[in-house]
């Protein structure tokens, strides 16, 4: 019985890193793609400096995603302190 239950810990600490390293690529991601905001939108095609298609403009915030990342991250951590 132990035993399936260290192998549930350990199963479910694999997931945790896992997604703990999913969540770190999207906020590095991030911080590449503000790097390039003098390109294309990679939705529409349109410049960002000229960007009018409201489908795109609100739903690809950087900001919104690479705060949302970090809460999540935040999230993980705790429960990875609670095992």
């Amino acid at each position: 019985m132990v035993d399936g239950l260290s192998q549930r810990f350990n199963l479910l600490e694999e997931h945790c890193d896992s997604d703990a390293k999913r969540l770190l690529a999207i906020e590095e991601t991030g911080v590449l793609l503000e790097s390039l905001r003098s390109k294309a939108c990679p939705v529409c095609g349109a410049r960002l400096a000229e960007h009018r298609k409201p489908e795109c403009a609100p739903v690809y915030r950087i900001e919104d995603v690479q705060l949302a990342a970090e809460k999540e991250q935040d999230k993980i951590a705790s429960l990875r302190a609670d095992l």
